[in-house]
């Protein structure tokens, strides 16, 4: 039976060998993690980077990543003369959570100010109130069948929702249909 850190340990070797045949020797890691872990589940992160022989020179929470990686690409906006300090909200919906942080920039560094998550709400969320809807609608309108009582049927709603999800996601505005969803409908 293998633990959580070998497992994480093997992840990380993996990622290694891919990084490395594509853009050669990796000397160092910088390793990122939600802000809510705790302290002994950063440990086993640093153990999972001990496994897999990673130098992990630093392990940042990931809306500090974020932030950096901003803080790079905007390099100009943040070293200028006119530099006036701003607030950046960062928000991240993932399947099973979102979070979001609010960072500052003040010239040359950046203070992050505030970070909510809330594990219990994404993606899958929204596939699921997508699901609702469309299944009462086919339950009260014509054809007025019950997809959820067929589990084949409701695996097709389920597959239409996610598509409708990421074209909304896109677009204020996005087509929906299901070709012969349960019974030849």
């Amino acid at each position: 039976k293998l633990r959580c850190e070998q497992v994480l340990g093997m992840l990380l070797g993996k990622a290694r060998q891919i990084a490395e045949k594509e853009v050669g020797s990796i000397s160092d890691f910088v390793v990122t993690v939600p802000g809510w872990y705790s302290q002994v589940q950063r440990t086993a992160v640093l153990a999972a980077c001990r496994i897999a022989k990673v130098n992990c020179v630093r392990l940042l929470n990931e809306h500090t990543a974020i932030a950096l990686n901003y803080a790079i690409r905007s390099y100009a906006r943040l070293t200028g003369d006119d530099h006036k300090p701003f607030k950046v909200a960062f928000v991240d919906v993932g399947y099973s959570q979102s979070s979001c942080s609010i960072v500052e920039f003040v010239k040359e560094k950046l203070i992050v100010r505030w970070v909510e998550y809330d594990r219990h709400i994404g993606g899958r969320d929204f596939d699921g109130l997508l699901l609702s809807h469309w299944a009462a609608h086919f339950k009260t309108n014509k054809p007025k069948i019950d997809i959820l009582s067929n589990k084949k049927a409701a695996r097709r709603l389920e597959d239409a929702c996610e598509r409708l999800k990421k074209v909304l996601s896109a677009s204020g505005e996005g087509t929906f249909g299901v070709e012969s969803i349960m019974d030849d409908r």
